[in-house]
């Protein structure tokens, strides 16, 4: 039986936390007199934001990003018998997939060259712990290693393995 898992290596570069609550990326507006398309303002400050956070060091390689959307704790989830840690959401405010968008948008020219370069992203929306003041962001930035695919480690290439064949034409 053959494993044809291919798994990649990844290297943490770099965490960047961004305090306040989480935004997702909003549709852009326009000004109907002008015909300009704008970025929301809100949006714009998120984006601003993780930049001020994130250390310049773009590159070519593929990234990996992990994000933690952790959003203000409502009093009613503050109480003795709530848990003190991180709690998921019953349902998220802000997609996830919008969050993933501004960091990704927000990173942009600094942690990487263009949002294609992300091949891997894992994106989860909590609670934050109780008494929080406030919530966060929490990007963790991978860069690519190596990857290695136990299918072909032993062959090189990719062509089906000619093992047990007989080229020989009996009788």
């Amino acid at each position: 039986m053959q494993d044809n898992t291919f798994r990649v290596h990844w290297r943490l570069r770099d965490v960047v936390v961004i305090p306040g609550d989480p935004v997702g990326k909003q549709r852009p507006q326009f000004n109907r007199k002008t015909g300009a398309v704008y970025t929301p303002t809100k949006t714009a400050q998120f984006e601003r934001a993780i930049k001020w956070h994130a250390r310049h060091k773009d590159t070519d390689a593929p990234i990996k990003l992990e994000i933690l959307a952790v959003f203000k704790r409502p009093k009613r989830l503050q109480r003795k018998k709530d848990p003190e840690g991180l709690m998921f959401l019953p349902s998220c405010r802000i997609d996830v997939d919008n969050i993933i968008k501004a960091c990704c948008d927000g990173l942009q020219e600094m942690a990487f060259n263009d949002d294609r370069q992300v091949v891997d992203v894992y994106a989860r929306a909590v609670y934050s712990e109780k008494n929080a003041k406030q919530g966060r962001t929490e990007i963790a930035i991978f860069d690519y290693v190596s990857h290695t695919n136990n299918n072909h480690e032993k062959n090189n290439d990719l062509a089906p393995s000619a093992e047990g064949t007989d080229s020989r034409r009996s009788g």
